[in-house]
């Protein structure tokens, strides 16, 4: 009995492994997060704060997070090999372009349990680059309030939890360089400014990739990446909501599209998806950022 019961458990994991990804696609991808949360909406007052108090946290999540990882059955929110050639070309790009040899550093906003990080790291050991200092920002608490009411309620409160000890441990089972790597745990709103950027003797960003997800908090990441952008960065987005004419108005697109007219100094070519053996090497949107004035910023980061 007790046989059959770890099969069946065996079994419904590996279905949920499976499932996972699709699942997640139709619910960010159509009109289901909408209806979904406008039917929640309409719930009496008790029913409906139980329901987001579960969406929040779910009671063993980090427990089940941890030893996904430690098993190899966590499904990745980024398709590894695509994402880590990008990476490459990147890193190859912005060496060629600076006589100097100096890249700059790699930020990335939005963490969650550290397979982007992952990817650059392999990256740049790849091109040569093996010193190059990796930042990562996260509030390991998952999606901040704002996402209540952003972006059509594509998201939610407290979604893509990943504490900052399991994100840790996991990073170090994969053989994460800690001598040039940093973790930066807390709200954007709260950690994002000057004092950051000096303290940690971040000068110059080299790739900066946005997986945030929602407006707010990818604004508050290319504000401070702003005075960094000495002469060129690539800024790689990982929820770009599309190129249609309404997608202008969601998270991430909107954030840069707004960046970019407050900025008039920094310009944006979108890099071509380029093709290896019929498939793109990223399902993102990427762009090479380019200062076109003739002096570069100060050594002040935006508040």
């Amino acid at each position: 009995m007790i046989d059959q019961l770890s099969g069946v458990r065996g079994l419904l994991i590996r279905a949920g492994d499976a499932l996972y990804r699709p699942l997640w696609e139709l619910w960010t991808r159509t009109a289901l997060h909408r209806h979904v949360n406008a039917a929640i909406e309409r719930l009496p007052d008790g029913p409906r704060s139980w329901i987001q108090r579960r969406k929040r946290r779910i009671r063993g999540w980090q427990a089940g997070l941890r030893l996904r990882l430690m098993e190899g059955r966590d499904t990745p929110l980024v398709p590894e090999r695509e994402l880590e050639h990008t990476y490459r070309e990147a890193l190859a790009f912005l060496a060629s372009e600076d006589v100097s040899g100096d890249v700059g550093d790699y930020l990335e906003f939005g963490v969650y349990v550290g397979t982007s990080l992952l990817c650059m790291h392999r990256a740049s050991e790849a091109v040569g680059l093996g010193s190059l200092r990796l930042f990562g920002f996260d509030s390991f608490q998952g999606l901040p309030e704002a996402a209540a009411t952003e972006d059509e309620g594509r998201f939610g409160p407290g979604w893509y939890r990943a504490e900052y000890p399991v994100v840790r441990e996991h990073l170090t089972r994969r053989g994460i360089d800690w001598t040039r790597t940093v973790l930066v745990p807390g709200w954007f709103e709260d950690t994002l400014n000057t004092e950051l950027a000096r303290r940690l003797r971040i000068e110059k960003a080299g790739v900066i990739m946005i997986d945030c997800d929602i407006y707010s908090s990818a604004r508050a990441a290319l504000d401070f990446c702003a005075p960094l952008i000495r002469d060129r960065a690539v800024v790689v987005f990982d929820d770009w909501p599309g190129d249609v004419p309404e997608a202008k108005l969601l998270g991430e697109r909107r954030a840069f599209d707004e960046f970019l007219a407050d900025n008039p100094d920094l310009t944006a070519e979108a890099r071509p998806p380029n093709q290896r053996e019929g498939r793109a090497h990223y399902m993102g949107k990427v762009f090479l950022v380019t200062r076109t004035g003739d002096d570069s910023p100060d050594d002040e980061t935006a508040d």
